[in-house]
């Protein structure tokens, strides 16, 4: 899998994060880049009933990229799948934070929306973010016979109602 040559900042990717894990758990509770992912995920009472592949899922669909399996274990701790629950979270749960989780993601997440300057029409939108002017280019799709959802993903889609 080649990675992506532009790349979202950690930050950025704590954003995104924070949209998918509020989908997921429907906690609105604030987390850092020092929060550890599952202590976060038991402040909330998700963590008992926390289906992991569905975990990566989620992510991979919202930032639009794919990992084997084994990508995943590996960041989760190649020992999950062999120790018992305990002995797993006791050694990896206070060494997996959202920052960690955000940088194995920057890796391999395609930047979708840049906030550099883009050309329409062969004119500069200096002004204008790239991120707004990428979304003008994106109305190009939009006919008037396809639908939204024919377009736009599932958390675009959901994003037009907030």
């Amino acid at each position: 899998m080649s990675k992506p040559t532009e790349k979202y900042s950690v930050s950025q990717i704590l954003f995104g994060l924070h949209d998918v894990f509020l989908d997921m758990t429907q906690s609105d509770e604030i987390f850092t880049l020092r929060t550890p992912v599952i202590q976060y995920l038991r402040s909330d009472g998700s963590w008992d009933e926390a289906d992991l592949a569905d975990l990566f899922s989620r992510i991979e669909e919202y930032f639009a990229f794919r990992c084997t399996r084994d990508q995943w274990l590996e960041l989760f701790g190649k020992s999950i799948a062999t120790r018992s629950r305990w002995e797993w979270e006791r050694e990896f749960v206070p060494e997996f934070t959202f920052g960690g989780l955000a940088a194995f993601i920057a890796e391999r997440a395609p930047v979708r929306a840049s906030c550099a300057p883009v050309s329409i029409a062969s004119a500069v939108m200096a002004n204008v973010s790239g991120a707004s002017a990428s979304g003008l280019l994106d109305m190009r799709d939009f006919g008037r016979s396809n639908r939204i959802s024919n377009v736009l993903n599932r958390w675009e889609t959901s994003a037009l109602w907030w």
